[in-house]
């Protein structure tokens, strides 16, 4: 967040359902050539299982601008984020560990500069470094838990990301733009898992081998967007890719928007792209998961069309889509002899539907809106994947049909505002790994209500400090439904608290 004017802040903090506790703060300012903001976050609950499901989690962060003149700024952003998360379930859902859990520490730092060097030529630079620690422990449950495999193991990871980026923006008019630049990017992964299995004979430990691997990532693109003629807007761009790890690849991008009479507009936009190996898929090395370094991105395409309508000044707004969209060389895991990859590119899919959403601003203090997506999804190529959860033909998995949302806000008096919505979910397919072999399942459609209120209860006024009080609710009808199978969706929570402002 950027800092603007004279010193102000907030601090909120709310308590309820499943031990839950939020609490938040933030200031900013500027003074001169200068502008600043701090914030930070703390969050715990005891989760919605009886045991070993405490979750906390906290963040901070700051940011700093400098405008030594009208034409130049400099500014510099840090984050830094903490969790510790315990958890009872194993891999199908069943609550069965009453110790294991997991810490994880994150740093982002960020500067970012820029210079006009005239009405239409403007230089930027940015440079960023993302840094994540995260551990996994799961102890012996007792001193009866010495038997089977892996009983008992811990496993520690860290990345780290290194990123340069220049470029130039040109307007050659004030209805377009063009901008080009380059841009460096650096990964660090490595890892260490120990296991301790007893199947009868005595313990014994084992560790994975060493993973400390990094790639590189150069790349170049060009953007370009122009307004032809009054109301046709048009955009294009492309890039290139050159990865040390899977080669060179190409993506690009176009899209136009052409603006009719009586409030309608029309777009259509189409582009690729790509998404690459982890690095696991590349360059694990464990008995059960070998990486293969000729591995080729998964590819994408896809394509939308659609319409928007404005009226009464864009109070009332409609917008109705429909896009396709096309994806090949999926990566699966595959069985494989000992020592040979265990990741190939076999699989192809395919997800396209409509979207449509109606926003109303009926008078000052009142709003309402909803949305529908309809959601066609099919594997088209399940290449040589056994697993149920990619067969040809097949919908891709926990993706629903069909869903609804629809939402209102009102302001009935002054100094109250009230919100509420509805989302419906339609089914969706997923596998139970609770079973052998693992099957697949349809977790039923289900429906969610949620509310808020929010009471300005003093100030608000000159400089005085402003004091809301908020309640909300959420799966207000405490609706059972299913995410993913095996692990039930969290039942009604009630959060009530206060927020200073000044």
């Amino acid at each position: 967040r950027q800092g603007r004017g004279r010193t102000h802040g907030s601090a909120a903090v709310e308590s309820g359902t499943f031990g839950s506790v939020l609490g938040r703060a933030d200031a900013s300012g500027s003074a001169g050539s200068l502008a600043w903001s701090l914030g930070g976050s703390s969050s715990a609950t005891s989760g919605t299982y009886a045991f070993n499901n405490n979750f906390r989690n906290s963040s901070g962060t700051s940011r700093l601008v400098w405008r030594p003149d009208g034409r130049s700024d400099v500014s510099a952003t840090a984050r830094y984020g903490w969790n510790t998360f315990h958890f009872p379930t194993d891999g199908a859902g069943v609550p069965s560990d009453s110790n294991q859990f997991s810490r994880a520490r994150s740093l982002a730092l960020g500067l970012d500069g820029g210079r006009q060097l005239s009405a239409r030529v403007e230089l930027r630079g940015a440079a960023a470094y993302a840094r994540s620690r995260s551990y996994f422990d799961d102890a012996p449950d007792g001193a009866w838990d010495t038997t089977g495999f892996a009983y008992a193991s811990s496993r520690a990871a860290g990345s780290s990301r290194w990123n340069l980026d220049g470029r130039a923006i040109i307007r050659p008019t004030l209805t377009s733009m063009l901008s080009a630049g380059a841009q460096f990017e650096r990964q660090l992964v490595n890892a260490a898992a120990s296991y301790t299995s007893n199947f009868g004979d005595g313990a014994s430990s084992e560790n994975d081998p060493a993973f400390d691997q990094s790639r590189n990532d150069a790349a170049v693109y060009l953007e370009a967007r122009a307004e032809l003629v009054r109301g046709l807007i048009v955009t294009g761009g492309g890039r290139v890719d050159d990865d040390e790890a899977f080669g060179t690849h190409a993506t690009w991008r176009t899209g136009i928007r052409l603006g009719l009479p009586r409030g309608f507009a029309l777009r259509a936009a189409a582009g690729t792209g790509f998404k690459a190996p982890t690095f696991a898929e590349n360059f694990a090395n464990s008995p059960f998961e070998v990486g293969n370094r000729d591995l080729d991105p998964e590819r994408s395409r896809s394509w939308e069309v659609g319409i928007e309508h404005d009226l009464a000044d864009g109070r009332l707004h409609t917008a109705v889509s429909w896009y396709d969209q096309r994806f090949r060389n999926l990566i699966q895991y595959v069985a494989a002899a000992p020592g040979e990859p265990t990741y190939q590119n076999l699989g192809a899919a395919l997800a396209r539907g409509i979207e449509a959403s109606t926003t109303a601003r009926l008078t000052r203090a009142l709003s309402l809106g909803g949305s529908w997506s309809w959601l066609e999804t099919r594997v088209t190529d399940a290449g040589g994947s056994g697993s149920p959860g990619f067969s040809e033909g097949d919908r891709l998995l926990r993706r629903p049909a069909n869903t609804l949302r629809f939402w209102g806000s009102a302001t009935p008096v002054a100094r109250l505002h009230l919100g509420a919505d509805l989302l419906y979910s339609g089914s969706r397919d997923d596998v139970d790994f609770g079973t052998f072999p693992s099957a697949r399942v349809t977790l039923p459609a289900y429906t969610s209500v949620n509310a808020s209120l929010n009471l300005t209860v003093l100030g608000g006024v000159s400089r005085t400090p402003e004091v809301t009080l908020t309640a909300r609710g959420e799966n207000l009808f405490d609706t059972e439904y299913t995410v993913i199978a095996g692990f039930p969706g969290r039942g009604r929570t009630v959060m009530v608290g206060a927020r200073v402002g000044w």
